[in-house]
């Protein structure tokens, strides 16, 4: 993003377009879900190394291409971690019923984009 944006600013000063390069054009990569924007302007960067910015976080995509989304549009696929030498998410193998550790609700993070 911050490529994009840069030669985008280089671009229009190219062009004569009148700016002072502070812009940030490309605010937005992802299709998200929130509506907020990938980046910050790129003018209030602090000087931190790339993706240690104050605003940017740690994001888990997952990229599934298959006819069982094209089925079922709303369907809803989660990732869930594996705590130790786990062969299965949430607990045993075969699953134990009525256990505890199968599947903790209180773990599941909610998807903040999507595409298609």
């Amino acid at each position: 993003m911050l490529g994009a944006n840069h030669e985008m600013c280089r671009e229009m000063l190219w062009q004569g377009y009148p700016t002072d390069s502070r812009g940030t054009p490309f605010q937005k990569f992802w299709q998200r879900v929130d509506d907020q924007n990938d980046i910050t302007p790129i003018h209030q960067w602090k000087s931190f190394p790339l993706g240690a910015q104050p605003a940017s976080t740690e994001m888990l995509v997952l990229l599934i291409r298959g006819q069982l989304l094209e089925r079922f549009p709303n369907l809803s696929i989660y990732a869930y971690p594996l705590i130790g030498t786990e062969k299965r998410p949430g607990g045993a193998s075969p699953p134990v019923p009525n256990d505890a550790q199968e599947m903790d609700p209180n773990q599941i993070v909610l998807p903040v984009m999507h595409g298609t």
